[in-house]
């Protein structure tokens, strides 16, 4: 389980910027050499999180991502995100939804609403002699005006 912590920073011009955390990334029961895949689009585990602010604005959305996760007595894991991991969804449509990679800071144009949706997958990379069980770790999402 990814427990996901979210920071928010706004230009002094603009109206403040809310992050919302709709679903945490869950990678459910881990087991010895099996990776653990999370799509961006399953609606059960992805990491879900809604950007509000001012309507056709752009803004900076940067990931700090952990590298493993741990388990209850202190074992870890490898956990990686690479290109398509996470989407962008201005207004929550799928149908719009635009690919990046979750590791690099992305600039994203808000609608006309102010609204849009980022979901996150990764995968999980126990070695065979990892112990069964939940991992989880702390990641951060920060959202800032570009002032364009």
């Amino acid at each position: 389980m990814l427990f996901v912590l979210l920071a928010t920073t706004a230009a002094a011009a603009a109206a403040p910027l809310q992050v919302q955390r709709r679903n945490h990334l869950r990678f459910g029961q881990i087991l010895p050499g099996a990776p653990a895949t999370v799509a961006w689009n399953d609606a059960a585990r992805a990491g879900q999180y809604r950007i509000l602010g001012n309507r056709n604005s752009e803004v900076l959305v940067d990931f700090l991502l952990p590298t493993e996760l741990q388990g209850r007595r202190g074992q870890t894991i490898p956990v990686s995100f690479g290109p398509g991991d996470a989407v962008y969804a201005p207004n929550g449509n799928l149908g719009s939804a635009v690919p990046f990679d979750p590791r690099v800071p992305t600039t994203v144009r808000l609608p006309a609403s102010g609204r849009v949706f980022i979901f996150l997958g990764g995968t999980a990379l126990p070695p065979s002699q990892a112990v069964s069980g939940r991992y989880r770790a702390r990641a951060a999402i920060s959202v800032t005006y570009t002032g364009n």
